[in-house]
């Protein structure tokens, strides 16, 4: 987020910055709502606090007119409406938010990743995550991994930056680490369920809430093949459908919609019977149509201050001509 731009978007009025002559709709997306501080959470990015996310609800409600997945893709959309998804079908979507929205009549999409649902396995940047938290917490086993990862040449001079360096395709030496310094991450999730169950996925279903997809095991889709790629939306999609079914087929990428190109949309959508895709840029057009980008919401700002920023930085960059993404 670009300090100058954020301070200066701060000082206009909301009302000029959504000023216009066409119906909008944003697409606002979360991880989670909790007060607690999880270990697999706290080393990645600023969590939602209950009260933050009252508040961001009601700046929505102020503004927006909250709508369904069957409003957005049947054209019922008001003049400015919001559409709440949520990535990584994380507990606390049942525990917390689940509740908060059904109490305020707000819709919202949850996508899950097939291979965390149950619990059965974990995200590697949760898995980094704890991993940096029991080093916070005894620096003796810093020495300790450092070495390994000395060993193993991904090593960068800093043991924390080390980690948060690995990624998909050598996320397996997070598993080596771990057991080095005594952990499980087998354990980590008995003891501490980070993931819905499907038992808890049907009812959100059944309480009206849309269940959509979010890939496998949430690689970063420019770090993968192309046939991948596919492999991890078609797979991730059919896992939904078979277990859930939910009316509409819907993806969200893990991360980011970075570096695929428009013939993986082409592919994708005649070969399945997916709606639409969802990224991450923020308020953006998109040379695919059916790829809609949404609006990060966890970077410790309220929704008017992000909200605000988003605004700003588009209409910037439509004077640019710099506010789609060409692909």
């Amino acid at each position: 987020m670009n300090n100058l731009l954020f301070s200066f978007a701060q000082l206009l009025p909301y009302s000029i910055l959504t000023s216009t002559k066409h119906k909008k709709i944003i697409f606002p997306f979360y991880h989670t709502v909790t007060d607690s501080f999880p270990s697999h959470l706290i080393h990645l990015y600023p969590i939602k606090k209950r009260k933050d996310f009252l508040k961001d609800l009601e700046f929505f409600l102020k503004y927006y007119t909250p709508i369904s997945v069957d409003d957005f893709i049947e054209k019922r959309i008001k003049r400015n409406s919001v559409l709440l998804t949520f990535d990584d079908g994380l507990v606390e979507i049942f525990d917390v938010i689940a509740p908060i929205l059904k109490q305020k009549g707000i819709p919202a999409v949850f996508f899950v990743n097939s291979a965390f649902v149950d619990n059965k396995n974990l995200f590697y940047r949760y898995k980094v995550s704890i991993i940096i938290d029991e080093i916070l917490k005894d620096l003796e086993k810093n020495e300790l991994i450092e070495a390994f990862l000395k060993k193993l040449n991904v090593f960068n001079g800093n043991t924390l930056d080390s980690l948060l360096e690995i990624n998909f395709l050598n996320c397996h030496i997070l598993d080596e680490v771990y057991q080095l310094i005594g952990g499980s991450f087998y354990k980590y999730l008995q003891q501490n369920p980070v993931y819905l169950s499907s038992e808890q996925i049907s009812k959100l279903k059944n309480q009206g809430f849309c269940i959509g997809a979010h890939s496998v095991n949430h690689p970063r889709f420019k770090n993968i093949s192309f046939e991948n790629q596919l492999k991890q939306t078609l797979d991730s999609v059919k896992f939904v459908h078979d277990n859930f079914n939910p009316r509409y087929n819907l993806f969200a990428f893990p991360f980011s919609d970075d570096g695929v190109s428009k013939l993986f949309f082409e592919k994708l959508f005649s070969a399945s019977d997916i709606r639409y895709t969802f990224g991450t840029a923020g308020i953006k057009n998109d040379v695919v149509h059916k790829n809609i980008q949404r609006i990060p919401m966890e970077n410790g700002k309220s929704a008017k201050q992000t909200l605000k920023y988003q605004y700003f930085a588009n209409l910037l960059k439509s004077l640019l001509n710099k506010n789609t993404i060409y692909r």
